[in-house]
């Protein structure tokens, strides 16, 4: 008998099946499944401590790269709701859409945080702003 899994249980599976095979890819960024299990669950944690509660919409505008694909997992695991957000829209776009799906928290890539800035005073919804980066914070 062959019985569907649920998204979560794909990554369970890889995580006993093979924890020290390549995973995933993205440009010069590869993660083990382990590397992977492990930033999923820092990320749905993070999530938990922000306040994010099950049925919560989260948002994401970034590339379709690791952070993407985390978040997929991550967000769906405590129950919230993904909301990934196509980047070729119009900041009007975003405007409508994050307010229409009642989005509380906002993923933003640094490099598109120019499509947000203009709207964000309309976004009444969005109780947290998260700037995604690959560089350090500033000490």
């Amino acid at each position: 008998m062959i019985v569907p899994m649920l998204p979560t249980q794909f990554l369970e599976r890889a995580l006993k099946l093979y924890p020290h095979k390549l995973g995933v890819v993205c440009e010069d960024k590869r993660f083990t499944y382990r590397q992977y299990g492990e930033r999923v669950n820092r990320l749905s944690n993070v999530l938990l401590d922000m306040g994010v509660k099950q049925g919560d919409r989260v948002a994401f505008l970034g590339p379709n790269c690791h952070r993407l694909l985390e978040a997929y997992y991550g967000v769906v695991q405590i129950g919230a709701i993904l909301l990934p957000l196509n980047i070729r829209l119009l900041p009007a776009d975003f405007a409508y859409i994050l307010a229409d799906a009642e989005a509380s928290l906002l993923f933003v890539d640094r490099d598109l945080l120019h499509l947000i800035e203009p709207i964000k005073e309309e976004l009444k919804s969005v109780r947290q702003f998260v700037l995604m980066s690959d560089e350090a914070p500033p000490a």
